[in-house]
């Protein structure tokens, strides 16, 4: 028996009181709540691995609590029950403060103990789909929350036969892949939307275990996110443009035209990839169906014909632009859209609309806003003049082209379009060196 303790009287063997001695009258008086003190039969001891034989735990229940001798002693048979009933599982979460006395007595007394969770046994991935069929959510959320499944059970994170019950350890799994693949702020979602699932979904409450072994699996610390490198100007995207038709792979004027059309349009890199894109055939310009959220579904002033191939995966692209040696990413393309059209001197609520952000204003909140086929022509006249009197300034160094090179060109619309072509033979006439890397020729423009 601890130090500091003796047996109730009035309780049972195997639960104690503790008593704190009197400074004044030198007599021991009763200090704080009973206290259960019981081990695991030497012949159970074997079935119970992992746990420690001896169980002592705090009941929270003081002498001066109704039936407070009654509950103790209820809450000692509960003891017996779960070793009678070989619940290693249950005795385990009590060593190790996942559980307290007194809630698994609440559970008990409801008959929920043996119970388990209602939905403990059920398919994991099966409910979860289920439950985001019927949850009242938008069509884009919906298809968001989708694509995090199929994105763990592709990485095998989570399979078809896992059952909700192995939900904790699957976390803790995923939490550990992510740290590794320094995917904080990942991890840090899927988390965030299975615990969505349990407590919206499924309706566990806080004395739910299952809820809470996964609240204990922590979310990772926020990273530092890698800073932005968009282009500054045409000429920027002319000298990485000419660096990848330099490569030697086959693919070069299908990376460099998707370069060009990301950059033109502000897509995101998984609405390009996925061809989320069209020309709408009222206004002539270009239709983006976003992945994002509602707002994302936008008109943007179309500087360029939409590709004929099928686009390629953005991670093709990055791991590309890194054995370039090259800061920029794809998702930079889109940046880029911005500071251009700002520059251009794009009306900024306008841009929000291109960008798929929405406008901020009162009158969004009762509207949704879209741009004219006059404000989208506006606009990408506004561009492509900018883009035209950009191209035109002199170059400082010639080290690199100032000038987008032809392959890159052949398919940007406008009217500015043969002036470039001239400005680029003119400056190949001038500077030799330049004029023999140039092997690529033009395509025609496609009818």
């Amino acid at each position: 028996m601890p130090r500091g303790s003796r047996k109730d009287k009035k309780a049972s063997p195997g639960v104690y009181r503790r008593w704190k001695r009197n400074r004044r009258t030198g007599k021991l008086e009763p200090a704080g709540s009973f206290v259960i003190d019981m081990r695991i039969p030497k012949a159970l001891v074997t079935q119970f691995a992992g746990l420690k034989p001896r169980i002592m735990k705090s009941t929270e229940v003081f002498p001066d609590t109704k039936n407070a001798v009654t509950i103790v002693k209820e809450m000692k048979m509960m003891v017996k029950e779960l070793i009678r009933d070989r619940d290693a599982k249950t005795l385990k979460k009590l060593q190790q403060d996942q559980y307290s006395l007194s809630t698994l007595y609440a559970k008990w007394k409801t008959g929920r103990l043996h119970l388990a969770e209602p939905h403990e046994n059920k398919p994991l991935v099966k409910t979860w789909r289920e439950y985001l069929d019927r949850a009242v959510l938008a069509e884009k959320t919906r298809t968001n929350r989708r694509a995090v499944i199929a994105a763990l059970v592709r990485k095998g994170l989570i399979t078809e036969s896992d059952v909700l019950a192995h939900l904790p350890e699957r976390l803790a799994a995923m939490r550990t892949h992510y740290q590794k693949a320094e995917a904080h702020s990942a991890f840090n979602t899927y988390r965030m939307e299975i615990l969505t699932f349990l407590t919206k979904g499924l309706g566990f409450d806080d004395q739910s275990h299952l809820l809470h072994a996964a609240s204990r699996v922590k979310t990772l610390p926020q990273q530092r996110r890698r800073a932005h490198h968009p282009f500054e100007s045409p000429k920027d995207l002319a000298a990485f443009c000419q660096q990848i038709l330099d490569r030697d792979t086959e693919h070069a004027t299908i990376y460099v035209q998707s370069v060009q059309f990301m950059c033109m349009h502000g897509l995101r890199p998984d609405e390009f990839a996925f061809g989320r894109f069209r020309v709408e055939p009222k206004t002539g310009h270009l239709k983006i169906d976003g992945t994002k959220n509602e707002n994302a579904d936008r008109l943007v002033p179309m500087q360029m014909d939409p590709p004929e191939f099928k686009p390629p995966r953005i991670d093709t692209l990055n791991r590309m632009f890194g054995r370039m040696g090259t800061l920029v990413r794809c998702r930079d393309f889109r940046r880029t859209y911005s500071i251009w059209s700002a520059r251009a001197g794009i009306l900024q609520s306008n841009i929000h609309l291109y960008m798929g952000h929405g406008d901020t204003s009162v009158t969004h909140t009762y509207q949704r806003i879209i741009p004219s086929a006059a404000t989208l022509d506006a606009d990408q006249a506004k561009l492509q003049k900018w883009i035209d009197a950009e191209l035109k300034q002199p170059r400082a160094k010639r080290d690199r082209p100032s000038g987008l090179p032809e392959l890159a060109l052949m398919r940007l619309r406008g009217s500015g379009l043969n002036r470039l072509r001239k400005r680029i033979r003119q400056e190949e006439a001038e500077d030799a060196a330049f004029d023999a890397k140039m092997k690529v020729k033009p395509r025609r423009k496609p009818a």
